[in-house]
């Protein structure tokens, strides 16, 4: 699949049971430039397709710092799963928006000069 072709193809299609996409690489909210007739991110394509919630990041990412707020965001996630009192622990994809506000929030106590770090992400959905 060529880069022009990317989003446009994504928006496409029909995902009628997707639920959540994180997406961990960087400027995945960052709409191609070089194409001004599809000024819609990878993340907008994904949502245009059919998931509720999406998660990317808006600029470079240094990867160990990204793989923090990941990990934590899939902690929060389980964690309010089990706040619920669901059964197994199963994560749901309506918790998307909490989950990526605390594990930002961590992450902004942590280091609030470093923007860089806690701005990046973003949660699109409902």
């Amino acid at each position: 699949m060529s880069a022009r072709c990317r989003s446009s193809c994504i928006a496409d299609l029909r995902l009628d049971k997707a639920e959540l996409a994180f997406l961990s690489a960087c400027q995945t909210h960052l709409a191609p430039r070089a194409h001004s007739d599809e000024p819609v991110s990878l993340a907008g394509a994904l949502q245009l397709a059919g998931f509720r919630h999406v998660v990317a990041a808006q600029w470079q990412l240094n990867s160990l710092r990204a793989r923090h707020v990941t990990t934590s965001f899939y902690e929060k996630l389980l964690e309010s799963s089990g706040a619920r009192g669901q059964a197994g622990l199963v994560p749901t994809a309506r918790d998307a928006a909490h989950a990526l506000y605390t594990a930002v929030r961590e992450r902004r106590r942590e280091r609030p000069e470093a923007v860089e770090v806690w701005a990046a992400y973003v949660h699109l959905g409902p």
